[in-house]
This record gives structure tokens, sequence and C-alpha cells, in this order.
């Protein structure tokens, strides 16, 4: 899939970097809409990392530790490129990309901790996991997991009805100026209809009454 999408994306590029619209520019415009011209190929890049995620990481199926290391590593490239290059139109996507990115981070990093207290704790006594890990249970990381989870759920909202209510603004400031386009083309199509040339030069050639 990431492959058919940059196949789709290559041809329109420089299109959509100079900011032409062509009916393949128009076809893909669901591919590249959200980004800058410039990044418009970003969802190559956002579909590659998720394909890496669900597919290639679950590889060494046996060993849970190196596919949780892995994909905590392919996060954090994802994010640390979110982070410099930003390629979404609106702020507010951008954030949102970023908090998703964080909070994956930090999911893995307790899916680590909670793997590896559990490896710990079946071969070892329970002192030894303390002194590795610093827990006696998993309880705090399951909590550290219920919070961030709740976190970037309420963030969601906030972010989603601030785009809602950006997209509402845009859509009836796009539909006053339309309106006043159109009283305005009315008003000018009856002035003319109305008021003849002839009459306009009999009301130029009249002179003013002195007071």
């Amino acid at each position: 899939m990431p492959l058919l999408f940059a196949a789709l994306l290559m041809p329109c590029y420089e299109a959509i970097r100079a900011g032409r619209v062509t009916q393949l520019v128009h076809a893909t415009s669901f591919l590249h809409a959200d980004y800058k011209p410039q990044f418009s190929w970003w969802e190559f890049v956002f579909l590659s990392q998720r394909l890496i995620l669900v597919g290639f990481v679950q590889f060494p199926s046996n060993k849970t530790f190196t596919r949780l290391l892995h994909g905590t590593v392919v996060v954090a490239t994802y994010l640390i490129a979110l982070l410099i290059f930003r390629p979404y139109r609106r702020w507010s996507i951008n954030a949102m990309a970023i908090i998703c990115q964080s909070s994956l981070i930090v999911i893995l990093f307790c899916a680590l901790s909670v793997h590896l207290f559990s490896e710990l704790d079946a071969r070892e006594d329970e002192d030894f996991t303390e002194k590795v890990l610093g827990l006696t249970t998993t309880d705090g990381v399951v909590t550290t997991l219920l919070v961030v989870n709740a976190s970037v759920l309420l963030l969601f909202v906030v972010l989603a009805s601030h785009h809602a209510i950006h997209d509402w603004r845009e859509i009836v400031a796009h539909q006053l100026e339309s309106f006043a386009e159109k009283t305005k083309a009315s008003v000018s199509r009856f002035s003319k209809k109305t008021i003849s040339p002839k009459t306009l030069e009999e009301t130029s050639a009249m002179k003013p009454i002195a007071v």
C-alpha cells in the first residue's frame, strides 16, 4: 500500500509544489490535502511506519523484548521526524500527531517494563526484581498507562473541537464573502438596467441650484 500511494504521488509532486490543480492532483487530494506542499509525500512515510510496526516488527515472534524495543525505536524515529518537519498544514494536526506518537512511546516503554518485571519475577526473587526495576508490582505501570490514555483522549477531544470550530468559521466566512459578492453583482446589474446613459448625461449637465 505505501508503494502504491508513492506511485500515485510521484507524478503530481511538482504540480502540487507549484500550486497547479491538475486532474491527477485533484484525484489524489485525499492523500496530500492535509500536508504542506513540500511534504505531500508524507502519507507514504506515515503508512510505512504503520506497516513496520504491525508487520516487520512482529517477525521475531519468540522474542517479545526485541519486538518491543524495535517498535520503540521506530516510533521514536518517526516522532523526531514530526518534531523537525511538522508536515501538516494545521498546527492542531501536528500537535495531535506528536501527542499520539509520544503516548505510544510511553505505552511501549510501560510494556517493556511489564515484560521485564514478569521475566525477572519468574526467574529471580522479589528483592532482585525490585533492585533492578524499582518495582514490586505492576500496578504503578498500569496506572501510568491508564493516565496516559485518558490524557490523550482528552487532548484529542479538545483539538478535534478546535479543528471543528476552525472549519465552521472558515465555512461561515466563505459563505458571507460569497453572499457579499453576489449582492454587489446584483446591485451593479440593477443600476445598469435602471439608470440609462442618457439619464446620467442629463444629471451631470444639470446646474446646481443657488441657495
